[in-house]
């Protein structure tokens, strides 16, 4: 655990390799699925757990856009994907990284990306950014993601910039879902990517400049992520 801390505290990120046991990650991907299948039969369109989430996924957008982010917006709030972030070994090292008070800012993000689920007219892949612009709440806050499917470096990996949570507040533009930072800020080879699996948990600082590896790839990678907030840090009181 020490050597989490240490990553975390020189890197601005850390990965640790099976945090969670599978049976809680698998668990909220089939709720998912299941809320999906409901969705679906609401059209009276085909599901079919043998095929897959992914593929049903396909098929709810095919069925309309509002109905696929409503389905998705709801699955943020299922009982089994706020198991995977609240869990105990989670919480463990959100204060091992200096989090003494931790609270929730909301319920998990989805990040889902996918050739065949971009949404008409939406983003696709979010551009490089810090997490504290868009929450603004403690400056210790920490991050932590974690897949619900095998990410690979050909299926859309989170990229991370090693020491740049050390850079304080990046300047950049405002857009639609964050602030984008401003490209000759960073340089775009020090990017890492992190190839991880169900079970595994990232934390990175809200300092720490990330986005969505996008180049070459395609596929599907769904994960969850939410935030770490310090109740007791001076100036988040």
């Amino acid at each position: 655990m020490q050597q989490l801390a240490q990553d975390y505290k020189g890197n601005g990120f850390c990965v640790a390799k099976g945090l969670l046991s599978t049976d809680i990650t698998t668990k909220a991907l089939d709720d998912v699925h299941k809320l999906v299948c409901r969705q679906l039969g609401r059209f009276q369109a085909p599901d079919s757990f043998g095929e897959g989430l992914y593929i049903d996924m396909q098929r709810l957008l095919a069925e309309g856009t509002d109905a696929y982010l409503c389905a998705a917006r709801l699955g943020a709030k299922l009982a089994s994907v706020n198991a995977c972030l609240t869990h105990e070994n989670v919480v463990a090292v959100v204060q091992l990284l200096g989090v003494e008070i931790p609270t929730i800012s909301s319920e998990p993000v989805f990040h889902i990306s996918s050739d065949k689920l971009q949404i008409p007219g939406g983003y696709f892949g979010f551009d490089a950014h810090q997490d504290w612009p868009s929450i603004q709440g403690s400056l210790d806050c920490v991050v932590a993601w974690l897949p619900l499917v095998e990410v690979t470096l050909d299926n859309y990996p989170l990229q991370v910039l090693p020491e740049s949570h050390r850079l304080g507040l990046l300047k950049g533009e405002v857009t639609k879902n964050l602030l984008a930072v401003d490209k000759t800020l960073y340089d775009e080879s020090k990017f890492t990517s992190v190839v991880a699996s169900p079970g595994d948990v990232v934390f990175m600082s809200s300092w720490t400049l990330h986005r969505t590896g996008v180049e070459n790839c395609s596929g599907f990678r769904f994960s969850i992520s939410n935030r770490g907030e310090n109740a007791a840090e001076k100036n988040f009181i």
